[in-house]
């Protein structure tokens, strides 16, 4: 067995590369698919590439030249073009409409590959956003401490069961992007109430500009990005996951057996934005 470096491209990131260390077969690189529908105007992304050795000193390959489609169930069809190498874009027109199903569906020369439909769930509005605050040690000055402030977002969950979230947090226009950065949610135990979230994770300075966005998620969604978190944050600890491949909802259509990393997903989003006062 040889470690191979997985390139996943911020599965509902923007702009950042996340690295998973995985134990893979010794043989050619595997296909990595990263792509979303949001309800928002487009364009919509996909972003096409292939696994590279571990030690490796190139830099994942780029799949140019697919056929790649976004279908949904209602036998819409949208073409997507090569933007970049790898990279596929959609029209700026396209959204995903709540409700809907949507699928890829990828050509790379002889080889079909086909996502499962996911449906683009509802997701609630956040209803505003408070600070709490705490004192810490100073990095800088052990013998002293600092006053810090995390957001609480207020949202009034809808009576309806096995809603899926995520959590996306941003400082001053940074997206906090490393994966313990990811927040995932259910409504197990809120189902139909108002809630706050405190996410304490995240630590601002006063004059900092906070925006949060609620994603809605699948139950497939929410667990593929629980092991992502999994594998890439329990790893070597005690009550870690063995390594494995992070396979998703991506099948090559005539040979199921070929491993594929990455997902296809529909997501609708909400957002919220405040500043932070003393």
């Amino acid at each position: 067995m040889r470690k191979w470096v997985i390139y996943i491209l911020s599965l509902f990131l923007v702009a950042c590369e996340e690295v998973v260390i995985v134990d893979l077969p010794d043989s050619e690189g595997l296909l990595v698919v990263e792509g979303w529908i949001y309800n928002q105007e487009g364009p919509q992304e996909v972003q096409l590439s292939r696994s590279v050795p571990f030690y490796s000193s190139s830099s994942p390959t780029a799949i140019s030249d697919a056929v790649v489609f976004i279908n949904d169930n209602f036998g819409n069809s949208y073409l997507l073009t090569e933007t970049s190498p790898g990279v596929y874009h959609t029209d700026s027109s396209v959204m995903g409409i709540l409700g809907r199903l949507y699928s890829l569906e990828i050509q790379i020369d002889e080889r079909r590959y086909r996502s499962d439909f996911e449906r683009l769930k509802n997701v609630p509005v956040i209803d505003s956003i408070a600070f709490g605050s705490e004192f810490v040690r100073d990095p800088d000055n052990p013998f002293q401490e600092i006053l810090e402030y995390f957001p609480i977002a207020f949202v009034d969950e809808p009576d309806s069961e096995a809603d899926y979230y995520r959590w996306k947090v941003y400082q001053n226009g940074v997206l906090f992007n490393e994966p313990e950065d990811i927040v995932l949610q259910t409504d197990r135990f809120i189902n139909g109430n108002a809630f706050q979230n405190e996410l304490k994770e995240f630590r601002f300075n006063p004059q900092d500009s906070v925006s949060i966005e609620l994603l809605s998620l699948t139950r497939e969604s929410y667990d593929f990005f629980r092991l992502f978190v999994r594998q890439t944050t329990d790893l070597g600890t005690a009550s870690g996951t063995s390594p494995a491949i992070l396979r998703g909802n991506i099948r090559n259509e005539d040979n199921p057996n070929e491993d594929v990393i990455g997902y296809f997903g529909a997501s609708a989003i909400t957002s919220s934005y405040k500043i932070v006062q003393e």
